[in-house]
C-alpha cells in the first residue's frame, strides 16, 4: 500500500466528494485542500479513479510518499499513517 498526498491548488468540492467515494474508508483530511489516501495503485491510476483530468476535476497534484515520516502534526494523523501503513505490511 502506498500513501499517496492529494493537493488542490483550490477548494474543490467536487474532488472533496471524490476522494470520500473512492477512498472511503482510505483518507485522512489534513488540510483544507490536502488530503492522504492508501492505495496499491499509482498516482496516475489515482487521479483517474478521483477524475482528475483536463475537462473534469483540475489544479490537483497527486504524488506518492515515502513510509518515512516525520512533523508535528495532531495524534490522529500519526495513527492514521501508522495503521496505514501497518494494513500495507500486513498483506
Amino acid at each position: 500500500m502506498t500513501i499517496f498526498a492529494i493537493m488542490a491548488r483550490e477548494a474543490n468540492p467536487s474532488l472533496q466528494q471524490a476522494i470520500d467515494t473512492v477512498y472511503k474508508d482510505k483518507n485522512y483530511r489534513i488540510a483544507d485542500r490536502t488530503w492522504l489516501v492508501s492505495d496499491t495503485a499509482t498516482a496516475k491510476q489515482v487521479t483517474e479513479k478521483l477524475g482528475v483530468k483536463k475537462g473534469g476535476i483540475t489544479g490537483v497534484v497527486v504524488m506518492p510518499t515515502t513510509n518515512s515520516y516525520y512533523g508535528v502534526a495532531a495524534t490522529a494523523v500519526w495513527d492514521w499513517l501508522r495503521a496505514s501503513i501497518e494494513a500495507s505490511s500486513d498483506g
